[in-house]
């Protein structure tokens, strides 16, 4: 995983631009800004099609899907609303007495984590509890 950006005047990031490389050869780039609006699509390409977002990703306005046998709007209801499913999964493990949810595991969730971390630390990004 290779970081570049920018931090603001408080240290926070600004701009952030994530290339990850696989060793299989698939890749992912990944970038975000605080300083501008973006009214590029998200795309997520595979070997059978891709699907496209378009607006905000985590609020998107549409999802296309694309594969071989055509293309599938999506706009109402979408998947992507904000934290929604988030919430209502914790809800629903709560209510289960599940301490964990089967849908993105504990060690999931730390990866991804761990990723983030190595992104920022690459940025440049530094926390108060990095100095302990």
């Amino acid at each position: 995983m290779q970081t570049t950006g920018s931090l603001s005047p408080t240290g926070s990031d600004a701009t952030a631009a994530m290339q990850w490389g696989y060793r299989d050869g698939r890749f992912a780039h990944v970038a975000s800004t605080t300083l501008g609006a973006n009214r590029l699509p998200a795309t997520i390409a595979g070997t059978d099609g891709w699907i496209s977002l378009v607006g905000p990703m985590a609020r998107p306005t549409s999802i296309t899907i694309h594969d071989p046998s055509g293309d599938e709007v999506l706009t109402d209801p979408l998947p992507g609303a904000g934290y929604q499913p988030e919430v209502l999964e914790v809800e629903r493990c709560l209510r289960a007495g599940e301490t964990e949810s089967p849908l993105v595991p504990l060690d999931e969730t730390v990866a991804i984590l761990e990723i983030l971390d190595e992104a920022r630390a690459q940025l440049g990004v530094r926390y108060p509890a990095d100095q302990e």
